[in-house]
């Protein structure tokens, strides 16, 4: 399962996941997972909140911003 997740992060982000350091390994899996649950959910943040536990009150528009999932970025997404 591991190695999925992996390949699969690796493969959409275009990095190497395991010659990083965790810190940027873990950025990299939140934004390859916030943008397939924006893709899943056609843009729909409050439904993307609830579904990955966070606060739909500002600390997911935080969360998405921090990573580079700005509200342009999300509208070509879907």
């Amino acid at each position: 399962m591991l190695t999925n997740i992996v390949d699969d992060v690796e493969k959409a982000r275009g990095v190497e996941i395991l010659d990083m350091t965790l810190r940027d390994a873990r950025r990299e899996f939140e934004a390859h997972y916030f943008s397939r649950l924006l893709l899943i959910h056609q843009g729909n943040v409050a439904k993307v909140a609830e579904i990955s536990g966070i606060s739909v009150s500002g600390a997911i528009y935080r969360k998405l911003t921090d990573l580079g999932l700005t509200p342009e970025v999300r509208r070509k997404s879907i």
